[in-house]
């Protein structure tokens, strides 16, 4: 039996249960890596204007792939290190104080800017 119709039986349970209530839902799917799928149409095309389209598309995958990357790697990077430093070296120059009081200024000024 195939595991697909009990999967979207159980989705649409719990998207019944929870729909009064909740706005969102975030379903993941499972899928085949896109550069596999284009590999294998690039592996049975013949014409030279589909192959070169599906030849860009692999490029975009893969510079979509390169993307993803350098976001995780942004993401999981320590900035606290970077930060305490840079406050540091602006406490250093007498340049931290009046920064933090034109900031001060600033959200005074605008009391609801920022505000979530």
């Amino acid at each position: 039996e195939s595991w697909l119709p009990v999967a979207r039986a159980a989705i649409t349970a719990r998207i019944d249960n929870y729909a009064a209530s909740e706005i969102k839902f975030n379903l993941m799917a499972v899928v085949r890596d896109r550069r596999a799928v284009i590999d294998e149409r690039i592996a049975y095309t013949e014409d030279t204007t589909d192959r070169a389209a599906l030849e860009a598309d692999k490029a975009l995958e893969i510079a979509k792939r390169a993307n993803w990357t350098q976001d995780n790697i942004r993401r999981r990077h320590n900035y606290v290190p970077l930060i305490v430093d840079m406050l540091k070296i602006l406490a250093e120059k007498n340049k931290l104080t009046p920064l933090l009081q034109a900031a001060t200024a600033k959200a005074a000024a605008n009391p609801t800017a920022n505000k979530a």
